[in-house]
């Protein structure tokens, strides 16, 4: 733990940057609840179980978004859930998990680079922290 005061590592951030921040809170809390109902779904013991660990990084994840936030005093989004996510349970329901995970491993390539181009212009301290803990898991 640092000496320092709490707010020595928080960095004032832009309103793109707060609204970034708030969308990624939102898909990461979004897609726990995508991964937990396509392991629901899932027939095959060890696609539940991946998908179930994805679920827990993807909470990992918007646990970080949120201290950012809450570091801030900023209002954390409404929490909702994805209707690009809602697509692809309804899908699954339809023809199954394996139909569907190409389509997300797909978004979660493309996440990649949105992230990368955000830790980018990101100020020090919290707020890169916090995209060195979700990107290498994003890269997996």
């Amino acid at each position: 733990m640092s000496n320092s005061p709490p707010s020595a590592d928080v960095a004032p951030l832009s309103a793109q940057q707060v609204r970034e921040i708030g969308a990624n809170w939102t898909d990461e809390r979004s897609s726990a609840w995508l991964y937990r109902e396509l392991a629901k779904r899932s027939k095959d013991e060890v696609r539940r179980r991946l998908l179930d660990e994805f679920a827990g990084m993807e909470d990992k994840h918007a646990e970080a978004w949120e201290q950012v936030l809450t570091r801030r005093n900023l209002p954390l989004p409404k929490s909702q859930r994805l209707f690009a996510h809602r697509m692809l349970v309804t899908a699954a329901k339809v023809a199954g998990t394996s139909v569907v995970l190409p389509l997300i491993h797909r978004n979660e390539v493309e996440a990649i680079g949105m992230y990368l181009s955000q830790e980018n212009a990101a100020p020090e301290g919290d707020v890169k922290r916090a995209y060195a803990a979700v990107v290498p898991d994003e890269i997996v």
